[in-house]
């Protein structure tokens, strides 16, 4: 039996009072594995999570419209309903998921809908709340809101330049391993961006970054490797970096994507 046909057949039992156990565990479950966020840390345990670009809508909506109706207060539940009107290009249904999930507190969901914000997705284009979300979910400790915000900052979209302020971001979001922050954080050392210029710590940073997988710090990395600077040159590795940088570019998918948790 077809995975989707599977959850169809679970999503009308628990519908029609057949699988009464736990309903709304198994509706939970089922929205999880359709529509949980990678970059959610609550997800449950052994979920891994799937990207923007990878949702099936066929399933993720009516998975996660159960799951709302089954579990209404949790604003989890309510976020991954957004995601999968998101992936279907439902942007005002998404919009209303994430501002549910957001009114409760929930980080990831107004990183979300600073997005759909900025992009004027079913709305006009509001920069200032734009940015409004992305603090609100950076200061809520999502690493990705935190490097959104710092390159927000290099860029003066929604708020006025400010390098130091950005190098901060940027510095938050390195520490909690985003490997974008990280390569971020990395070029501050390397051209003295918002404070201290230091090739050494560039190197070290982009190496980190690299090796939690962004694909602009594996061609960073390997660049300091073929050039020799902040350490030992070494062109077989500066090699294997660049072929790996190119592989990761190729499967990451849009940019954008990066911009929605």
């Amino acid at each position: 039996m077809k995975r989707s046909h599977f959850i169809f057949i679970a999503i009308c039992a628990c519908a029609s009072g057949v699988a009464r156990a736990d309903d709304s565990s198994t509706l939970t479950s089922i929205c999880d594995q359709a529509a949980a966020s990678p970059f959610d840390t609550t997800r449950p345990a052994g979920v891994a999570g799937v990207a923007p670009d990878k949702i099936d809508t066929k399933i993720a909506v009516p998975a996660c419209e159960a799951a709302v109706k089954a579990a209404p207060n949790d604003p989890r539940i309510a976020y991954q309903l957004g995601r999968a009107y998101f992936a279907a290009k439902a942007y005002e249904s998404a919009r209303a998921q994430y501002e549910r999930a957001d009114a409760a507190g929930f980080a990831p969901a107004a990183f979300n809908l600073a997005a759909i914000y900025h992009e004027g997705l079913g709305v006009p284009v509001d920069p200032q709340r734009s940015i409004a979300l992305v603090r609100r979910a950076a200061d809520g400790g999502l690493p990705l809101a935190m490097n959104a915000l710092g390159y927000r900052y290099t860029q003066a979209d929604g708020v006025a330049k400010d390098l130091s302020e950005a190098r901060r971001w940027f510095q938050k979001g390195a520490e909690l391993n985003d490997p974008d922050s990280m390569s971020r954080y990395a070029l501050c050392f390397w051209g003295g961006l918002g404070g201290e210029k230091n090739r050494d710590e560039a190197r070290r940073w982009f190496q980190k970054a690299a090796e939690a997988g962004s694909p602009s710090g594996m061609t960073d990395y390997g660049e300091m490797l073929l050039s020799g600077e902040g350490g030992e040159k070494n062109d077989i590795e500066a090699r294997h970096w660049f072929e790996k940088s190119s592989r990761g570019r190729k499967h990451r998918g849009h940019d954008r994507l990066r911009h929605h948790a």
